[in-house]
């Protein structure tokens, strides 16, 4: 329902222009279309929102596929209508600029949620918006910067490395449950105890009280009897 209201909101006001605040001064107005990108890309993580999360987060494997399955559902369903809405609201470079987009969105939204919480997604993404709105035009060359991947042409390499870092980083993030990182823990434990045995080895043969471990000798007990030996 809320992706289809963007997708609306899109096509009906994506070709309009707003003027923003910029580093130079002299940048050109941004259309609405980049703007409902960043929309489009935040709503399929907002599915992951519950009053439940923390018990979720730690559930069964089944549950978590399918959950997962959920979130892919969202994205494809909030993308293809970001799509859609952009085709009618612009020319047809701005469709693919709307999928790249998206998918950075949608990664940032990842990242942002598993670091904060599910239900403060949106935080990173509005505030990276804000970010290259501001900075992200040079006026000097103009042209927007490399890491402006909302504006830069669609076969720009270097912002499809940004958008593909950013979407790699949130499913890592994402992947990051409860439970495997209670297993990365274990496992960082049981590394630390297997790199300190080595030197406890060593230790242990160039003298036991390094170690805490007594060295070898007789006990007060034999001493005693011994000494109650001598008097008789």
């Amino acid at each position: 329902m809320t992706a289809g209201a963007v997708a609306l909101l899109m096509a009906w006001f994506g070709q309009h222009e707003v003027a923003l605040p910029s580093a130079d001064g002299g940048g050109p107005p941004v259309p609405f279309w980049r703007l409902f990108a960043a929309a489009a890309g935040v709503l399929p993580v907002l599915t992951l929102v519950s009053p439940l999360s923390g018990l979720e987060g730690a559930s069964s494997a089944q549950f978590a596929r399918c959950r997962t399955a959920v979130l892919v559902s969202a994205l494809v369903f909030s993308g293809a209508l970001a799509v859609l809405a952009s085709l009618f609201a612009s020319e047809s470079t701005a469709a693919a600029m709307t999928a790249r987009a998206v998918l950075a969105w949608f990664g940032l939204a990842l990242l942002s949620g598993r670091v904060l919480a599910w239900s403060l997604c949106w935080v990173l993404p509005w505030a990276v918006l804000a970010g290259i709105v501001y900075w992200g035009y040079d006026s000097s060359a103009a042209a927007h910067r490399w890491w402006e991947f909302t504006a830069r042409p669609v076969a720009d390499v270097a912002s499809l490395l940004f958008v593909t870092t950013t979407l790699l980083a949130g499913i890592a993030a994402y992947s990051l449950t409860p439970w495997r990182l209670f297993n990365l823990r274990g496992l960082r434990r049981r590394l630390v105890h297997e790199a300190r045995r080595p030197g406890q080895f060593a230790r242990r043969r160039h003298g036991g009280h390094r170690t805490g471990v007594k060295p070898p000798g007789r006990s007060p007990e034999s001493r005693s009897g011994a000494a109650n030996r001598k008097d008789v």
